[in-house]
């Protein structure tokens, strides 16, 4: 069985280009149960982009939040850069516990490490957690997209 997906996006995004690994754009989002990871993202590129992020000028965002409140951390998370089917582990995190009153969306900023010139449109990175059966029906709100690193 297949376990990647393909990104769903806003419908603002119409003018998004297709990969070989799904829909790609400047942002993607996608809802999904822990029970469905490793997801893939794709992310639009360009030469530029490509040039911006190895010199540090742009970072990777992903924001991740939780459907209804955490009282523990989560699960370890990787996120790895697609090349082919070949993974680069970036990071692994966790995300803190929520308050009790709601779930609160988590920021994580990936830097990415000296990149080869595009050999196409997308960028495409894969979510994945070492969550055990009981975190496999939770659902996660996952929002990645390119942003310019802070001095």
């Amino acid at each position: 069985m297949n376990r990647h997906f393909p990104v769903r996006l806003s419908a603002s995004l119409f003018g998004a280009l297709l990969s070989v690994a799904g829909v790609t754009a400047s942002s993607a989002e996608r809802t999904v149960a822990y029970a469905e990871l490793p997801v893939r993202l794709c992310l639009d590129q360009s030469l530029e982009q490509v040039q911006a992020l190895t010199e540090g000028r742009l970072r990777a965002s992903l924001t991740l939040r939780h459907n209804s409140p955490s009282p523990i951390f989560s699960p370890v998370f990787s996120l790895s850069l697609m090349e082919g089917e070949e993974r680069r582990t970036l990071e692994r995190f966790s995300m803190r516990a929520d308050p009790p009153e709601a779930a609160q969306p988590q920021q994580f900023l990936i830097r990415l490490p000296a990149l080869a010139p595009p050999t196409n449109t997308a960028l495409c990175f894969e979510l994945d957690s070492d969550a055990g059966s009981d975190w496999g029906s939770r659902t996660l709100n996952i929002n990645l997209v390119w942003t310019a690193a802070s001095s």
